[in-house]
């Protein structure tokens, strides 16, 4: 399984643990030390939920709504946010029934998100180390001036970048991004569903798979265009992931993989489900596009690009492979094996054996 492209696509630094989610268990690896700890959610509260996990503590939303934090090295359990907490940032009286609280996290900051459905969706954001009850601030609060013709208007935070216009209909701002600066918005309210949106050069651009077309739209209220390397049988039942693209030089590059039939897993497919990974480019300006690498066989995965470098597994070894000379380098031999994953996080390409961390290697 490749979970990301390349750390661009992790919002967490090469300084902070990597962290791996096994059943009840958490395993955080140490870049510093390269040791492993691992946390069993032993309390009879935490057992079972998923959650957010910054340094020793896991936030979760809990079914009812509430939020709470389950600190694995004391293993205590405390409560974050209560139902009274949130009907009153929400200034309700009671929660409905039809009320989603999710929780993210970017480079410095928490997102809060509270989606009443038939209520209006509120957006708060929080420092990594503060306090959601004290320290969250509504996104709208930050905007310095009302505008309500309908116009766009676009704000900088900590480091988030926060578009909103005004909804003369149901008479209330909407938020249309939420998201990192130069980064993949956690927000984009005017995407087509089932896209993968990225920013270029300022512009936002969402790419996505409809059957025979793998598609791309500009902006919003853009025409659709194909992005032609893509546009053949193979790719019928392929998706563009957004971990799994990156942007260079003011194009895209994105990883796809070619499975054989509707059966197959998309997203992550086995090697008998592949035929073969392929890595794209694609301009936005010029709309040009074409396959930047790809093995054309399913013994070899493209498991990381960064800066010019693919990385390939072959026969349980970890080459590069530079696009310019196209020269192969041997990494690291693996131990052979049915279950490896690959991920990214910083300067480490992180690899995963059968739910453990087998090693993490410093690749700049």
């Amino acid at each position: 399984m490749i979970i990301r492209l390349n750390a661009e696509s992790n919002i967490k630094g090469d300084d902070e643990d990597y962290v791996l989610w096994v059943g009840n268990q958490i395993i955080l690896y140490s870049f510093e030390t390269g040791e492993t700890t691992e946390y069993h959610l032993e309390s009879t509260e935490a057992a079972g939920r998923s959650g957010l996990v910054i340094g020793t503590g896991m936030y979760s939303v809990i079914p009812d709504g509430t939020i709470r934090r389950f600190d694995m090295e004391k293993q205590s359990d405390e409560e974050i946010l209560s139902k009274e907490d949130l009907c009153s940032m929400c200034g309700l009286t009671y929660l409905p029934n039809e009320f989603d609280v999710s929780i993210r996290r970017t480079r410095k900051n928490l997102l809060l998100m509270i989606d009443g459905h038939d209520e209006e969706e509120l957006y708060y954001i929080c420092p990594i180390d503060g306090e959601l009850k004290t320290d969250c601030v509504e996104v709208n609060s930050l905007f310095p001036k009302e505008d309500k013709t309908g116009r766009e208007q676009s704000i900088l935070y900590r480091g988030m970048r926060i578009r909103r216009s005004y909804d003369a209909e149901k008479k209330k701002y909407q938020v249309i991004e939420l998201g990192e600066k130069d980064g993949r918005p956690e927000i984009f309210n005017s995407a087509p569903k089932d896209t993968a949106t990225i920013r270029v050069a300022g512009k936002l651009i969402s790419l996505g798979h409809q059957r025979n077309n793998m598609s791309n739209w500009v902006e919003e209220g853009s025409e659709e265009r194909r992005i032609g390397c893509l546009n053949e049988s193979v790719f019928d039942f392929s998706v563009i992931q957004p971990d799994k693209l990156m942007t260079e030089n003011g194009e895209i590059i994105g990883l796809v993989h070619a499975i054989r039939n509707y059966t197959c897993d998309s997203w992550n497919p086995s090697q008998d489900e592949l035929r073969y990974d392929v890595l794209f480019w694609f301009d936005p300006k010029t709309e040009k596009d074409g396959i930047l690498y790809s093995p054309w066989n399913n013994r070899s995965r493209i498991i990381g690009y960064q800066d010019g470098v693919i990385y390939l597994l072959k026969d349980y070894k970890i080459y590069t492979r530079t696009v310019e000379n196209e020269k192969e380098k041997l990494v690291v031999e693996l131990p052979s094996d049915t279950n490896y994953m690959f991920d990214w996080q910083g300067d480490y390409l992180i690899v995963i054996r059968q739910d453990s961390i087998y090693g993490a290697f410093k690749v700049r």
